[in-house]
């Protein structure tokens, strides 16, 4: 396994800019509407790190927040970052992490106070930021996590090529894409369903922080009008398409199908023919590889709670 001591050195005389691109929420809930006892009752923020390189000292840094006060509230977050002048390595340094955590977490409140206000929502708990000694604790823990992940300067160049392209005009791979994004958001947001449970067993095959970054990215939330995915991206997005055309057919259809309203038989057996055909064109279309997790896919209907 490299280690972040492999990785090259950022050069002296690089010149480090940070864009913010992206940021909303993917997930707001609530349960009672008054937060007065629950100001104790608060869970950690959460954490994850997705990263992309699109140049060669240019990263796109995405980062999910999320925080839950135990039977009142929660929240979780998408921010994107475009960061141009360092290394793969310069990416972890608690400087830098802080500097977007900062960042992150002004806005994460914004967004928590507005969706308490729209529901009329009082007594929200205490704002809780990162602390220096918080991202001390937490730098190791994203060098950790990236290091087992493998990191993006190590990976082989054949699966980051950029092979599938998706347009705004591809309505048949748009509406299976569009279903499958809003069975994913169901698996890992709705809190009728298993929600750690679920992100733990995808993260088997696919980082959950990438999970999000191609759906986000298939469903424009990025406003793009044209996407392309590299090789792994691509293979990552036919796995969850087959999960999800597993779970039309599954037992846990049955609990799904209430939350995918006005989803008829008919619309079911569109995204059935629609989500087959769209992942052996797609084969087709990059070589028709051989993927071992498409070839003898997971037992989703079992995995999924």
């Amino acid at each position: 396994m490299d280690s972040i001591f492999d990785l090259p050195i950022t050069p002296k005389d690089a010149k480090l800019t940070i864009n913010f691109m992206h940021l909303f929420p993917t997930s707001q809930w609530h349960l009672t509407k008054d937060g007065t006892d629950y100001t104790e009752a608060r869970h950690p923020l959460t954490l994850k790190l997705d990263i992309e390189r699109i140049g060669d000292m240019d990263w796109m840094y995405y980062v999910d927040l999320g925080l839950e006060y135990v039977g009142f509230l929660g929240q979780e977050c998408r921010f994107g970052f475009q960061l141009t002048g360092c290394t793969e390595s310069g990416l972890y340094i608690p400087g830098l992490i802080h500097t977007l955590l900062a960042s992150c977490t002004k806005e994460f409140f914004v967004f928590l106070r507005q969706y308490a206000t729209k529901n009329n929502i009082i007594n929200l708990p205490e704002e809780s930021i990162f602390s220096v000694q918080d991202i001390a604790m937490l730098a190791p823990q994203l060098v950790e996590g990236a290091e087992k992940r493998g990191f993006v300067t190590f990976g082989d160049p054949r699966m980051l090529e950029l092979n599938f392209t998706l347009k705004k005009d591809m309505d048949l791979y748009l509406s299976v894409l569009e279903t499958t994004a809003a069975i994913v958001d169901i698996l890992l947001y709705n809190k009728l369903f298993e929600n750690q449970s679920n992100k733990a067993e995808i993260n088997k095959f696919i980082d959950i922080g990438r999970v999000m970054t191609i759906m986000h990215k298939c469903t424009f939330k990025y406003k793009n009008e044209t996407i392309k995915l590299s090789n792994e991206d691509t293979f990552n997005l036919l796995i969850l398409v087959d999960m999800c055309l597993q779970c039309v057919v599954g037992q846990i259809w049955y609990r799904i199908k209430p939350f995918m309203q006005p989803f008829d038989q008919e619309k079911e057996i569109f995204f059935l023919q629609a989500g087959h055909f769209f992942i052996k064109t797609v084969m087709e279309e990059i070589g028709n590889p051989q993927v071992s997790n498409l070839i003898n896919p997971a037992d989703w209907d079992n995995l999924l709670a």
